[in-house]
């Protein structure tokens, strides 16, 4: 993209244009630098496999990042529109949640960049154009995965979409069974993918449930639950793995 001026937000010139002045070149480049500065983390939730707690893990993030202070917009990609359907019922505005098509994935993340600090993409399953564009937008992908030995196998085609993105994906087990190992044994069962393994876990608790059943996030539902500290203890370890803005 070139400027008015001619210069495009690289740096570079086209090849018709004078070269600006040294100090409108200065202007130029801190003007690109704070744009870059004040845009919005964008993280992903996808996976391929329908039922993995994409919709769960998206509302748990949003209600951390609400307490952290963040402005918080969630574009649903899914046609289901479950955080859609979750937001109508909110008494809060808070977090803007938007219910759009793929094709306009890249004019609504534009929109959303002006008024929000974290935008979360929430994906639908089986649907792979969705999944690889969301994986080039993002900064961080998030594959949200039960425990079990199924959920674990049908890991890989996301895993596999993510990294032609060119993205390293991040799995986060959800729906795991309270006070077991099954978080650890799941966790050396994808060693062998391309991605990397969040150190928290969802485990499976009601308050989940019930908390979107009374539209509110857990933490406005049961602040000072197991669920809450679970979902606190992944947004910290998700929230040290975005890229660090210039």
């Amino acid at each position: 993209m070139t400027t008015s001026r001619g210069v495009a937000i690289n740096g570079s010139r086209s090849r018709d244009s004078p070269l600006p002045h040294s100090n409108e070149f200065a202007l130029l480049r801190k003007r690109v630098y704070l744009e870059r500065a004040n845009m919005a983390d964008i993280i992903a939730i996808a996976s391929q496999k329908g039922g993995a707690g994409k919709t769960t893990l998206t509302m748990a993030l949003a209600g951390q990042a609400l307490i952290a202070g963040q402005r918080v917009v969630i574009l649903d990609l899914d046609p289901q529109a479950s955080v859609s359907t979750w937001s109508d019922q909110r008494d809060s505005e808070a977090p803007i949640v938007a219910s759009i098509q793929a094709a306009r994935l890249q004019q609504e993340l534009t929109h959303a960049h002006k008024i929000a600090d974290l935008i979360l993409l929430d994906t639908p399953p089986h649907a792979e154009s969705t999944t690889l564009a969301v994986a080039r937008a993002a900064d961080l992908v998030l594959i949200p995965c039960r425990p079990g030995f199924l959920d674990i196998m049908a890991i890989r085609a996301t895993a596999d979409m993510v990294t032609m993105a060119g993205k390293r994906p991040v799995i986060v087990f959800n729906g795991v069974r309270p006070n077991s190992k099954q978080a650890q044994d799941a966790a050396s069962a994808v060693a062998a993918l391309p991605a990397d393994v969040c150190s928290g876990h969802l485990s499976y608790r009601s308050d989940f449930d019930s908390a979107v059943t009374a539209g509110k996030t857990v933490q406005e539902h049961a602040p000072r639950s197991k669920a809450a500290d679970e979902v606190a203890a992944v947004f910290k370890w998700v929230a040290l793995r975005l890229p660090r803005k210039p």
